[in-house]
Parts: structure tokens; sequence; C-alpha cells
């Protein structure tokens, strides 16, 4: 959990920064599972502006609410805030119908990291996440394979 809290604090600075300029975080990826009408959704290498269409039916605003839940997630992770928390709860309730009870529902974003201290500030985490784990004598989630057990690759 500190890795997300971290994470969202890093976004919300730049975002912070970035409305300041006039521009905003740069979403590089989102993955969706097993939430509103999507099994698996990925969309991967996304342009500055994105118009979304399509049919009705089509999941465009259950793509809306996947980026509602990631805004929700950030903030909660940065500001605790009970707003969002029952946000998240209300999303919690999302999951796709007919989704099998051993699948995970999940969402994972990319972010694009565009200012030299946001690059900074995250790689001082994560050196000072790895040195905890090591003084713990605790292996990181990478070293258990958990992040690899939460988002397996559909066959």
């Amino acid at each position: 959990m500190r890795a997300v809290s971290v994470l969202a604090r890093i976004v919300a600075q730049s975002s912070e920064r970035q409305l300041q300029r006039g521009a905003g975080v740069r979403v590089t990826a989102i993955e969706g599972r097993e939430l509103f009408s999507f099994d698996v959704l990925r969309l991967g290498e996304l342009p500055s502006t994105l118009v979304v269409v399509g049919p009705n039916g089509a999941g465009e605003t259950n793509l809306l609410r996947l980026v509602d839940v990631i805004r929700a997630a950030l903030e909660r992770a940065a500001t605790y805030s009970q707003e969002s928390y029952r946000q998240l709860m209300r999303f919690a309730a999302a999951r796709r119908y007919g989704a099998a009870p051993g699948n995970l529902s999940g969402v994972r974003i990319g972010v694009a990291l565009t200012e030299p201290w946001e690059r900074q500030l995250l790689g001082s985490y994560v050196r000072a996440a790895v040195s905890a784990s090591l003084l713990q004598g605790t292996p990181a989630s990478s070293d258990t394979g958990e992040a690899d057990r939460a988002y397996p690759d559909p066959a």
C-alpha cells in the first residue's frame, strides 16, 4: 500500500505542477480486469488526447467509470479522503457479471514521469523500499511473485 501512496503523491504533485503550467498528468496505459462490462480491457500507448466513440452498449461509459476508479484510488492513497473511500466501496460492487469467483478484479495504469524531480522521487522511494525490505529480512513482492499472481496474463 505504501507504493500506491507514494505513486499517488507523485501523480498528485505532478498534476499540481503541470496544471499550473497548463498541462496534465500523462496516463500512458490502462488495464481493467473483471470490472463493469470488461473481462479484460487493455489500452496501451495512449495518445495525449483520446476520443472514445462506439455504438450503444460498447463500453464507452464503463471506460469512463474505470478512469474514475483510478482517480478515486489515487486520491484516496494521496489524501485518505473519506469521499474517495466511499466511491471505492461502491466500485467494489462493480465486478463483471459472470466473473468467476477465483478471478481477481483490478485496475492498472501507466503514468509517464515527465519531470526530472518525479524520476528522482520515485527512484528514492524504490531504493528506500528495497533497503527497508533487506533490513527487515522480508522479501519484496517481486521476490515472491506476488505481483505476477495478482495480474496473471490471460491465455
